[in-house]
């Protein structure tokens, strides 16, 4: 079965030395889609035991800083809540220009985070969110 149809699956996360079981579902869910002539991909933080992983499999990705844009917003200062809300915009860019390049159908997130980091872009490139 040859299908047309790009995903991009969205994971935001910083620099965990391990996989845990959502990120190994993904990883599964998407090699068994490929396998059935879907193309995907990753967006993933840069410098993550993910990366190591997903190039094992051969499944392409693009770093990027998609950490929790929410964490530690609180508590930051006015300057590091711009840079929050500066990196959200800048992964939100990433998935828009990579959507569009590619004429992604859906972007997958996982958790609050990746949806945060990837709805708009998503849905300015016209790609359906799956949450």
């Amino acid at each position: 079965m040859n299908h047309t149809m790009d995903i991009t699956f969205v994971i935001a996360r910083k620099g965990m030395p391990h996989l845990y079981g959502g990120e190994k579902s993904t990883i599964a869910t998407a090699t068994r889609l490929r396998a059935h002539g879907y193309t995907v991909s990753f967006l993933v933080p840069a410098r993550d035991a993910l990366n190591d992983v997903l190039a094992a499999e051969e499944i392409e990705y693009r770093p990027v800083e998609t950490a929790d844009p929410f964490a530690g917003m609180r508590s930051a200062s006015w300057a590091g809540r711009a840079a929050k809300i500066g990196n959200l915009l800048r992964a939100n860019f990433v998935v828009w220009r990579g959507a569009r390049r590619r004429k992604t159908a859906v972007v997958h997130t996982s958790a609050i985070p990746g949806f945060f980091c990837s709805w708009l872009g998503a849905k300015l490139a016209g790609a359906k969110v799956v949450y």
